[in-house]
């Protein structure tokens, strides 16, 4: 008889290479799902919409919802308004106003990042005639990838 023993132990070898290979790839895709559904945007959450509420009604008694054009994003904050966004844990504040996709222009589009641009796409109480202030707030962990995004927006 043929000794096969020095077969066996390589067919053994290849068949856990093959099994390792095919796990590090399912794991590596895994992480990918889990920290897209921990960083995943919460939109329009009763809490942020009060929050929200409170910022655009601040912004409307100091006169800051005036703008021109149809999207401004707040750059310069005045010292009350820079403790609401720190007490409320606020990353940007936008205004939009005008037809939607006068809003949605590649310009726009440029200025802002994946999750604000997902949330205007599926924003579902936008209001052409009127301003809508548009609420990005972000929690911040230890770990960046437990940081959670939240949006809100309202119309006046």
């Amino acid at each position: 008889m043929i000794n096969n023993k020095g077969f066996v132990m390589i067919e053994t070898i290849i068949v856990i290479t093959i099994l390792t290979i095919g796990l590090i790839s399912l794991y590596a895709s895994y992480s990918v799902i889990l920290s897209k559904a921990v960083t995943k945007s919460n939109h329009d959450n009763v809490n942020y919409i009060y929050k929200t509420y409170y910022v655009a009604k601040h912004l409307e008694g100091t006169n800051q919802l005036n703008f021109t054009g149809n999207f401004k994003e707040f750059t310069t904050y005045n010292h009350e308004l820079t403790n609401i966004m720190n007490t409320f844990k606020i990353e940007k504040i936008y205004l939009a106003k005008g037809n939607y996709t006068n809003i949605i222009t590649q310009s726009n589009l440029l200025q802002l990042d994946g999750s604000t641009i997902s949330y205007l796409k599926v924003m579902s109480d936008y209001v052409d005639s009127k301003i809508n202030v548009i609420i990005k707030y972000k929690e911040y962990d230890s770990d960046p990838v437990l940081s959670k995004v939240n949006f809100a927006s309202i119309a006046l």
